[in-house]
């Protein structure tokens, strides 16, 4: 059954290339594991090979699987990447000092789930109103469930801050998605003067742009 799906998951993704993000794969060492761990139990009920044969294949297996993914990167200390965007946040709410801005996150995994609770907790309770918009993209239909109805007493505080969005923050994330390139994906606020490009720890780059 696993290779089966393995199998019609490869073949998608080959007719598919664009559809295959980088998150996807994350699951292929579980895979791996298992399927080793299904071919050693039928090859020691065969009697093919012995216990301690079977018990070091599968050791051997933990160890390549468990080595790749952290030699590629795959496996990242979540805790800091967490605190450098928490300093990103803060940099865009010292720089707006209560204007009203916008934000827009470009990050391999595409959706940007962890800036929409910075901004919509982390930024609100700290700094008292949220950006006026804050996705992935210009004019992305929803996709975080329930997002205006938790925002809606926040947006009256939009009205509060002074002025409107004449700052527009893009934080980009390292690393590249198959859905669209970094380059396209600058190419859509082009029309922004570039005001400031700052570098943070772990390679997120966070672009000011005026109107």
């Amino acid at each position: 059954m696993i290779g089966w799906n393995l199998g019609i998951s490869l073949v998608y993704f080959i007719i598919f290339p664009r559809l295959l993000k980088d998150y996807y794969l994350y699951f292929l060492p579980v895979l791996l594991v298992l399927t080793a761990g299904l071919i050693i139990e039928i090859l020691m009920k065969s009697r093919l090979i012995s216990r301690a044969v079977a018990y070091g294949g599968l050791v051997g297996v933990l160890i390549l699987s468990s080595g790749y993914w952290l030699l590629t990167g795959a496996i990242k200390p979540v805790g800091e990447t967490y605190q450098v965007q928490k300093v990103v946040v803060d940099n865009i709410y010292n720089r707006t000092q209560g204007q009203a801005f916008r934000v827009f996150t470009y990050t391999p995994l595409v959706y940007d789930y962890a800036y929409q609770y910075l901004f919509s907790w982390y930024g609100n309770k700290k700094y008292g109103y949220i950006p006026v918009d804050y996705a992935y993209k210009p004019d992305q239909p929803g996709y975080v469930l329930d997002k205006e109805w938790f925002d809606r007493d926040k947006n009256r505080r939009i009205i509060n801050a002074s002025g409107s969005a004449n700052l527009t923050f893009l934080i980009l994330e390292p690393g590249d998605h198959t859905a669209y390139s970094r380059s396209y994906w600058l190419g859509l606020f082009s029309q922004l003067p570039l005001i400031q490009e700052q570098d943070f720890p772990g390679g997120l780059v966070l672009h000011t742009r005026g109107k």
